[in-house]
């Protein structure tokens, strides 16, 4: 089962990115942007959560974009329906951490 600060992070694939702070005590804040450049089209979701387990399931816009993400062995595997997407974006993909806070300057 992972802990609170496996999941927090600068997370990316491809043109996206997934933020996970631990400032909002037992929860994390998520948020996440996903662009597609060549059609200059961006998406994006926010909320804050407890995981359950490796889990944590979003239902935000009355519940017609539902954002999954799990953490499995150190990468986050995120899915989407798509109200969650503008025209050629997705959520969906295998997350890698580039950097252990949220802050840009820790890149690695």
């Amino acid at each position: 089962m992972p802990k609170k600060q496996d999941w927090v992070g600068r997370w990316q694939v491809r043109e996206n990115t997934i933020l996970i702070d631990d400032t909002q005590g037992a929860k994390l804040q998520f948020e996440g942007w996903a662009r597609h450049m060549a059609t200059f089209s961006l998406s994006n979701f926010e909320f804050t959560k407890s995981p359950n387990g490796n889990k944590v399931v979003d239902k935000s816009g009355g519940g017609r974009c539902v954002v999954t993400i799990y953490w499995l062995a150190g990468f986050l595997l995120v899915n989407s329906t798509q109200d969650c997407m503008g025209a050629a974006n997705s959520f969906i993909g295998v997350y890698h951490r580039t950097a252990l806070t949220t802050d840009p300057e820790d890149e690695h």
